[in-house]
């Protein structure tokens, strides 16, 4: 194994100038178990001949063991037919979990089928998804998107996620030149995730416009782009769903594997856009587990929302993309608010893998004078200030772990490392109305479903409803209509349109009926 660089071009005694141009080797890849027998043997004879080794890189994978932990073995079937596998799931999955997993890192992976269906609901499912609702819409309004147009979008969310998509081509460029492999699928499942659940479902409204807009146009060129980049960048690493993806998007290209790999521009990121969304992610989420303890349905709208943290210019941050936290936990009114102490009690800790090697015997101490720091040093922690303590050790907001603790306030508090929320879950008979108006909403739009209409087809709505019901839907009858798409709302005591239906919500009987326009 060890002669194999020069044996392979029969060098010394011919093809030198062959071998002289790929040597050494820019990486070689081989399992853990082939340490003595392969790098060990290489390194020795490269040295030998040429004193260095014949390798500049390696890509080291671990041993892959039946769930049990137990080595593989065909005597003892432990393990399930690759084959099948493969059948059931797509080679696409499979070869994810495996690269999205810690054989990667050189570790033990312990092999298990549920893992690669993970990934077929992680990741190809929510890509298809995208896939299939860009394609609804686009074949309603005859879209046809250009591979060879940037978007250029003033919308903020258009630009977030084309960011978003620049700064993963370039943290893909760097770690791929880096060989840190096990870096790369993590990052591209997280934008999956957010092109479907953050992107997709706050932009859905967009799509649904009548007629061609320039802000549906653009929307439109956004995922286009955002699409068709991805199907390059996952090619390497799902081949079959990125060819099948590329073609439905570009029918007159060859294959996507003949395409160039995308490359990031830097001038095409926002990094405070980036932060604002993320954090807005993370509100929406604590707002959400708030309303679940309180058991509060979202479909009920909710008075106010304060957003706390020491730094204002984190907060504002927030501000440009507000109206989608207002949206998404329904809320009528959102502060911010810079006093965390009027809502958590804030903990601070070293971390010790951080600081451990500067603080050395004096960790102990270090760790007491990080606890004591006060608020206007964790806010100039945050802003990205390095403080000295002990006298000669520095440290950051990288070297600490802050916590903070809820404490009773004047709303429901929760709290993460990233920000501070408190939700008021107080209800009266107005928001109660609104969000049986919405549960009306809903049960409209199955119904449209389970009669065969097309997302855009308009219609006339006739409801029998008593009580709360029949007092929502009339104080709300423009939001239902604009929901639902309905020209005509009707409230009658006999409905008789096309489509009829007997609902029972929240314990009162609806009779419905539409008719497509």
């Amino acid at each position: 194994s060890g002669s194999m660089p020069y044996a392979q071009f029969h060098y010394p005694f011919e093809n030198k100038e062959e071998f002289d141009s790929i040597f050494p080797a820019q990486f070689i890849a081989e399992g853990l178990d082939q340490t003595r027998g392969w790098f060990y043997t290489l390194s020795i004879l490269g040295t030998i001949l040429f004193d260095r080794p014949p390798f500049e890189n390696v890509v080291v994978n671990g041993l892959i063991l039946a769930e049990d932990g137990k080595k593989m073995s065909k005597r003892l079937k432990n393990y399930p037919d690759p084959m099948t596998v493969m059948d059931l799931h797509g080679a696409d999955a499979l070869r994810l979990y495996m690269i999205n997993s810690p054989v990667i890192r050189g570790e033990e992976l312990k092999f298990s089928e549920e893992g690669v269906k993970e990934i077929v609901r992680r990741v190809f499912l929510k890509w298809w998804n995208a896939y299939s609702f860009f394609d609804s819409y686009a074949s309603i309004d005859n879209y046809t998107g250009d591979i060879n147009k940037k978007p250029d979008s003033s919308n903020i969310l258009d630009r977030w996620i084309i960011s978003r998509t620049q700064s993963l081509l370039l943290s893909i460029e760097k770690e791929m030149e880096d060989y840190h492999l096990y870096n790369v699928v993590p990052a591209v499942l997280q934008f999956i995730e957010e092109l479907t659940n953050t992107y997709i479902r706050l932009n859905r409204s967009r799509f649904w416009d009548e007629g061609v807009t320039e802000d549906k146009t653009q929307a439109f060129d956004t995922l286009y782009y955002v699409l068709a980049t991805l199907s390059k960048v996952m090619a390497p690493f799902a081949p079959f769903l990125s060819e099948h993806i590329f073609k439905l998007l570009c029918p007159e290209k060859e294959s996507v594997h003949l395409e160039v790999f995308p490359k990031g521009d830097s001038a095409l990121t926002n990094d405070d856009l980036e932060k604002g969304v993320a954090l807005m992610e993370e509100v929406i989420l604590l707002g959400r587990q708030i309303r679940e303890q309180e058991k509060v349905k979202i479909k009920i709208p909710l008075k106010k929302l304060q957003i706390a943290h020491r730094d204002g210019e984190y907060l504002k941050t927030l501000q440009p993309i507000e109206s989608y936290i207002y949206s998404e936990l329904n809320v009528k009114e959102i502060s911010y608010r810079e006093d965390e102490s009027s809502f958590v009690n804030v903990q601070c800790k070293a971390n010790g893998r951080k600081v451990g090697k500067r603080a050395g015997k004096r960790m102990k101490e270090l760790m007491t004078a990080v606890q004591a720091l006060s608020f206007e040093q964790l806010q100039s922690l945050d802003k990205g200030e390095t403080l000295t303590l002990l006298g000669d050790i520095d440290i950051t907001i990288d070297d600490v772990n802050i916590q903070r603790q809820p404490i009773e306030s004047e709303g429901k508090v929760t709290a993460s490392p990233m920000i501070i929320v408190s939700l008021d879950t107080s209800i009266d008979k107005e928001q109660e109305l609104e969000g049986l108006a919405r549960e009306v909403v809903s049960r409209i739009q199955n119904f449209r479903k389970q009669s065969g209409l097309q997302l855009d087809d308009r219609i006339e709505l006739e409801i029998a409803a008593e009580g709360d019901i029949n007092e929502a839907i009339s104080l709300h009858s423009n939001y239902i209509s604009e929901q639902t798409l309905a020209k005509k709302l009707e409230l009658t005591s006999t409905p008789n349109g096309s489509f009829t239906s007997e609902l029972d919500i929240e314990g009162h009987k609806v009779n419905l009926s539409l008719s497509k326009i």
